[in-house]
């Protein structure tokens, strides 16, 4: 076949392919096209409008006809993951399908530990070599070890090995051993027993999250970030699973795509402090299962799949050079336990930081997203855990202009309750372009405050600028055309709300199953941790007034920012953190929600707003009693 020439406007790149779709030609060209449902025509962010075409287009696939209307069609709007291009054409891309720049966020609770990493540098000063003492370079720099620092069954690895006889002279028979535990792993000339560094990483499926440590002091030195690389083969892990299980090829592409990732942020961080990255000794990772698995390049197909079997529960440490992770050639990388299925190596992590298998009371913790993890804990009552199906109604898919946390997505919302007026803020100050996971969450409370939405989910009969009936029934516009960066009106429709209100249901009733579990009421809860960048984001009252967390005092609510890589950071520095990770893994009782007696039924409950009884939510009554807010 000939080669079809792609032009991507407003980006002016060009692009040649022999086949594939649009989709896949605009990865090679490097234009971000939005695709959350990985390139399968369901979730229909990836619009785009063929201007020019050297031939007749193939006609629209059915999925095509389901997300864009017959006026986009007749216009020229296609899907660019379903279309296979034959002939040149040009392509415009619109704004409401570039992927903008991410939120990315790194902070999270800094917790004072003892230093007691599994890095340890020490200087030497050997004696030489003669005829008359013709012992091995080996021996007599194990000997001077063992007498110096009393040190005993210690190894020289193969690397440090193969550096020794240099290193011992150029160093004129002073130099710095490097071990990892028992273990040699290299040797520096000189003495370097001042520096040394580690890497912290947690790895989401949306972002990755890097921080360079030093292993003398435990002072944090820098941090970078980026978006997860995978995010081009699936937004959610299920999406990305299906992609892997199709070839060890596919499996392959997503374990080199993300250690490529880390590698970039590695030599980042050790650039911007002007580290050598050959002085990084070891990285410790954690992730949900998913991503525990890419990064070792583990099976995903019978995690994927009923009864969603992992590999590998335990923790886990190998050589950086078996991965691909460019640090110091002998180094390590130690990934922290999972739990369960989907609660992973990022949940022990959060468990790690916050205490919660020993808090003096009730304590809950949720990191909120498709999957969302809840653990709940006290000493002296144990340890529960659980992933919520909360799906993806908060990562931008399911809903008509949901997005990512990016430029121009609408972050927080507020209506006047008298007048009905809107107001809104977008990430970046930008014109919008779409509505994030805390600006949902902000609109569905405002929209109950304001009396909109009822105690069912649905829209009261209002008579407003704002409410309107459109083509797929009621909807509140949010920000008119011409206020947008896209040029169409910015809608909560009723089929928005009712996904947002499937997504919290799923939360609460999850968060009540694990409470029953402990014998304990939402009353007795002393705290509730907000773990992850969409905790940090959301307003406390407004997940509360619609139900998503329990009707708690709000002081009691604390966000915790990136809890996953507060614990990645505290096992890299303390080794007796990862054995108390460990010993939470096997603690944590899981909780299979699919399976559970109780979960429909508070599921059912809990799609209402707040909830079926509002006695359950007083504070959140007595609030919406001053206001215009329907039971019925």
């Amino acid at each position: 076949m000939n080669n079809v020439k792609i032009v991507f406007k407003p980006y002016e790149v060009v692009v040649f392919v022999e086949d594939g779709s649009l989709l896949d030609a605009a990865l090679k060209g490097g234009v971000a096209i939005e695709s959350l449902c990985g390139g399968r025509g369901i979730c229909g962010k990836c619009k785009v409008k063929i201007t020019v075409s050297d031939g007749e287009l193939p006609p629209p696939k059915p999925r095509e006809w389901k997300a864009l209307s017959g006026d986009e069609i007749e216009e020229g709007y296609r899907l660019a993951c379903m279309l296979k291009p034959r002939k040149d054409m040009v392509v415009y891309v619109p704004p409401s399908s570039r992927r903008g720049r991410l939120r990315l966020q790194t902070e999270g609770i800094k917790l004072e530990a003892p230093l007691k990493p599994m890095i340890r540098k020490y200087y030497v000063q050997v004696p030489a070599a003669s005829l008359e003492d013709q012992r091995s370079d080996e021996e007599r720099f194990l000997e001077v070890l063992k007498n110096n620092y009393g040190l005993s069954e210690v190894s020289v690895g193969l690397n440090a090995l193969r550096k020794l006889p240099s290193t011992l002279r150029e160093g004129e028979w002073k130099l710095t051993a490097v071990m990892w535990g028992k273990e040699v792993i290299d040797v520096e000339p000189g003495d370097t027993s001042k520096e040394g560094f580690g890497v912290a990483v947690d790895v989401g499926t949306t972002k990755i999250a890097l921080y360079l440590l030093s292993l003398v002091n435990g002072e944090e030195l820098a941090t970078a970030s980026v978006e997860n690389p995978q995010r081009t083969f699936g937004e959610d892990v299920m999406t990305r699973m299906t992609y892997a299980n199709r070839s060890p090829e596919n499996l392959n592409n997503l374990h080199e795509v993300l250690v490529e990732a880390l590698n970039r942020l590695v030599h980042e961080a050790c650039a911007n402090v002007g580290v050598g990255e050959s002085r990084v000794y070891e990285a410790v990772v954690v992730g949900n299962t998913v991503m525990h698995h890419f990064l070792l390049n583990l099976e995903t197909k019978y995690l994927s799949q009923s009864p969603y079997t992992q590999v590998l529960r335990q923790s886990f440490t190998v050589a950086t050079e078996k991965v691909g992770l460019r640090i110091n050639r002998s180094g390590y990388l130690h990934t922290l336990p999972t739990i369960k299925s989907f609660v992973g190596a990022d949940n022990v992590a959060v468990c790690l930081v916050t205490r919660i298998a020993d808090a003096e009371k009730p304590t809950l913790a949720l990191d909120i997203g498709t999957n969302t993890e809840i653990d709940c804990g006290q000493k002296g009552l144990g340890l529960m855990v659980t992933s919520a199906p909360s799906g993806p109604a908060f990562e931008g898919w399911a809903t008509k202009w949901g997005m990512t946390a990016a430029d121009g997505a609408i972050e927080r919302i507020s209506i006047d309750p008298e007048t009905l007026e809107i107001m809104y803020r977008t990430i970046g100050d930008r014109p919008p372009v779409g509505i994030c996971g805390s600006g949902y969450v902000d609109v569905i409370a405002e929209m109950m405050k304001a009396g909109i939405l009822n105690h069912r989910g649905g829209f009261n009969a209002l008579e407003s600028n704002h409410v309107r009936r459109g083509v797929e029934g009621y909807e509140l516009v949010i920000a008119p055309a011409e206020e947008t960066g896209i040029g169409k009106d910015i809608v909560i429709t009723q089929k928005d709300v009712n996904e947002i209100v499937k997504a919290k249901a799923a939360i609460h009733a999850a968060t009540t199953i694990l409470l029953n579990h402990l014998k304990l009421r939402e009353e007795d809860v002393d705290k509730i941790f907000l773990a992850g960048a969409f905790g940090s984001y959301i307003d406390p009252e407004n997940a509360r007034t619609i139900g998503m967390l329990p009707d708690v005092d709000l002081k009691r609510i604390v966000p915790i920012g990136n809890a996953a890589g507060s614990g990645a950071k505290l096992a890299l520095l303390n080794t007796d953190e990862r054995l108390e990770a460990e010993r939470i893994s096997v603690k944590a009782t899981f909780i299979e929600l699919a399976t559970h007696p109780m979960f429909l039924e508070e599921y059912v409950k809990s799609m209402y707003l707040p909830y079926k009884s509002l006695e359950k939510y007083p504070k959140t009554k007595e609030f919406l009693s001053k206001l215009r807010f329907k039971t019925q």
